[in-house]
């Protein structure tokens, strides 16, 4: 192959100028992380770390959002329906997950980052979000209804039995 071929492929302009191409994965990495952390839309859980303890905060963001699309695709919701705000509070000795559906708040604290503990709340979480009002209306309706069908049976008549 002629050098003249080899300049072209190389990827130099007429004239001798390099031409000059931007290396793709230089910027998706740095892209990719301004999305995840700074996108509201995207990065879904707010992390409150006072102590500063050691939290892989990417991958917070990517366990909670692999989280939704699994409770979504199991119970074969829209991801909009498990879609929602989370906040991950680091260095409480009570660990436990809450829920305010009133208020659309829902929050995970842990003693420090535990992966498995923090996909198992946030899976917790987005059943429990997965409940409409309407759906959750509907379901406490039914139960009393049945409920109220059911008779008392007297622990004296339980008692007889033996």
């Amino acid at each position: 192959m002629s050098d003249s071929r080899n300049a072209t492929k190389r990827g130099f302009l007429r004239g001798g100028k390099e031409k000059r191409r931007p290396n793709v994965c230089l910027l998706i990495r740095p892209l990719q992380a301004l999305l995840l952390l700074g996108c509201p839309v995207l990065a879904q859980v707010t992390i409150k770390n006072p102590d500063h303890l050691a939290v892989p905060e990417q991958r917070v963001q990517i366990v909670f959002r692999t989280t939704c699309r699994v409770v979504a695709k199991e119970f074969q919701l829209p991801k909009k329906e498990v879609t929602f705000p989370l906040l991950l509070i680091l260095g409480d000795p009570n660990e436990r997950y809450t829920s305010d559906e009133e208020h659309q708040a829902y929050t995970v604290y842990l003693y420090r980052w535990n992966e498995v503990q923090f996909a198992a709340s946030a899976m917790r979480l987005a059943v429990q979000h997965s409940v409409t009002p309407s759906r959750r209306d509907r379901l406490v309706t039914e139960i009393l209804k049945r409920s109220n069908k059911i008779d008392a049976i007297s622990i004296k008549s339980l008692k007889r039995q033996r």
